[in-house]
This record gives structure tokens, sequence and C-alpha cells, in this order.
């Protein structure tokens, strides 16, 4: 499950649009009102994990602003949130083409646009970079991730110097400089690396309260570094927040259950991971991850002794085992197996 947590940095820099009308007028022409409003509508579908409604808006959005990059990078990041959430990466050269399509468009932009459109511009470049390193993450190499991450904070740091009052940049540079210094090793220590943690947390944690439409956005990122910093609590009441404003998908069940997890609220994780499993059921497609939530599950209910749910979870794997892609079976062979022997 510790690659899934990443679905949501896939996209959830991107987007969650609470518009303020008191800064309004800050708006450049990459995000004027009925941008806006398209990007509302894509960005509760990302959430929702409705797909198909994601690419009909998005297409909807091309045919009215058709020299708009913004539409590419949407389109991008629900490419990634579907390619994440089904744990499979067919769809790459799509993903790849958006985002460059949507980085020409931006150069062309720079070339003559206003200082406040800058700023949008080196923001939206900033998510260009950032989507392609986590898709470099998760099914590229380190190097290509650190490289692409390193472009992004550049890009962000660009707006930041041309528009210090886009709370919005400090998202996807707040987030970078929290997870370089947390995972960056030997590479910090050895001076290579600054130890920006807390520089990090403060500026997501301002996205989240005063950004113009990157709110959810960085509240949805605040979630997983709460939880790396192992402050649960809240980190599940922002989950429990985002489960009710996006109800239909599956982004923040999984760090919601895992909260409850680490909590030792053994009963609520079970329920929340038995809803992650329902929603699952109907289309599993390889497995990876319905197998990652049973094996959650099994484990929970070991722990106090849940015999009904335990059986309950070894009726499905018999159900679903022989259908399971041997490409999955050698990914999660521990958790496979011990499924079977519960």
């Amino acid at each position: 499950m510790i690659r899934f947590k990443f679905i949501t940095a896939a996209f959830a820099s991107l987007i969650t649009l609470a518009v303020d009308d008191v800064r309004a007028e800050r708006a450049s022409s990459l995000i004027n009102p009925a941008a806006v409003d398209h990007i509302r509508a894509i960005q509760a579908a990302i959430f929702d994990e409705n797909w198909y409604d994601a690419e009909c808006l998005a297409d909807e959005f091309e045919r009215a602003e058709p020299n708009s990059p913004t539409h590419h990078i949407l389109r991008a990041a629900a490419i990634q949130a579907e390619s994440f959430s089904d744990e499979e990466k067919s769809a790459e050269r799509r993903f790849k083409t958006q985002i460059e399509l949507a980085g020409a468009l931006l150069d062309k932009r720079l070339e003559s646009c206003s200082r406040a459109d800058s700023a949008v511009a080196y923001f939206f470049m900033g998510h260009c970079h950032s989507l392609g390193a986590i898709w470099a993450s998760k099914y590229g190499s380190f190097i290509s991730a650190l490289r692409l991450g390193l472009k992004a904070r550049n890009r962000y740091s660009k707006g930041l110097k041309l528009d210090s009052g886009f709370i919005d940049l400090h998202t996807g540079l707040g987030t970078y400089r929290y997870w370089k210094s947390v995972k960056a090793g030997i590479l910090k220590w050895t001076g290579i690396f600054k130890n920006e943690k807390d520089t990090g947390i403060a500026q997501v944690r301002l996205a989240a309260e005063r950004s113009l439409f990157s709110r959810d956005a960085a509240k949805s990122l605040l979630i997983w570094i709460l939880i790396n910093e192992k402050n649960y609590s809240e980190a599940a009441d922002l989950s429990r927040e985002l489960c009710q404003t996006y109800p239909h998908g599956k982004t923040f069940l999984w760090p919601l259950a895992e909260c409850y997890s680490k909590m030792k609220l053994y009963p609520l994780a079970i329920d929340t991971y038995l809803d992650l499993r329902a929603r699952l059921l109907p289309d599993p497609g390889n497995h990876i991850n319905l197998i990652r939530v049973d094996f959650e599950i099994s484990r929970l209910a070991e722990k106090i002794d849940d015999r009904a749910t335990i059986r309950l979870i070894a009726a499905g794997f018999d159900e679903y085992y022989r259908d399971t892609p041997l490409s999955t079976q050698r990914l999660l062979h521990g958790k496979y197996f011990a499924l079977g022997r519960l």
C-alpha cells in the first residue's frame, strides 16, 4: 500500500478550487472565471475517481480554450490518477504526450505574458515536472524522479519571485521541500540537500489555509506528511473531511484506514478497509489493491480475534486467487501466500 499512497501525490498538488472572491482579481488569463469552472469540475471528477467524466470535461475545456495548457495538465493528472489507482502503466504514452503538449504551450505563453500570468505559468510548469517526477518514482528511475523534482522546485521558486502573494505556489514547493528533506538520507547530512522539513510543512499548511485554488490539494498532500510525522489524529480528521467532500472515490479511504490502524482503532480500520474492498470488487483489475486490502483486513482482524471477518476474507480470496495474474503473485508473494493460508 506504500506505493498507493502517492495516488494522491500524483495529482493532488494540481488543483482543488475554493476560489476566494476577495482575491479573484489576482487571477491571470490562465485562471479566468471560465477556466476556474472547468478546473473545479475536473478536479471533483478526479478525486471521485470518475475517470470518464474527467476526460469528457477536459475535452470540453479544450474546445472552449484550445490554446490553454491547463486542460492538458488536468488530463495528464486524470490519466496518472487512474493509472495509479489501477496499478497499471499502459497509459504512459498518453500521459507523457499531455505533459509535452502542456509544456510547449506554457513555453509559448511565457514569451509575451504579463507578470501575474508568468507566475501562474511557472506554477503549472512546476506541476508538469511534479507529475513527471511522481510517475518516474513509481514506474521509472530514482535519477529521473530527482531530476524532474528539481525542475519542479525551480519553476515554483521562479513563480514566487514573480508574485510572492500567489500562495498556491507554496503547495508544490512545500511538498518538495518536505519529502526531499525526509528522503535525502546521506545527501542531507553531507550538505548536498538542506533539511527544510519544517519549512515544507509550514508551506503546505499555508496553502491549505490561504491558497487561491489549491486548498484541498494541499490538504491531501498534508495528510501523507502528517502520517509520516506520526500525527495520525489530524491526518484522520483531514481524511474524513475529504471523504465527505469527495464521497464516491477511494482516494481518501486509504489514508483514513491507515490512520485508524496506526491509532489502534482496529474495528474502525477494518470497516474502512471493507469499504475500500467493496469499491474494488466490481473492477479488481490486476488484483494488486484487492490483495493489499484483504491482507490488511486479515492482519487487523487477527489482532482482535475477529474470526468472522477472517472467514469472510478467506472465502473471498478462494473466489479470486486463481484469476490473479502471475505478475501480481510475484509482486505481492508474501501477502498472496499469507491470504492462502487463512
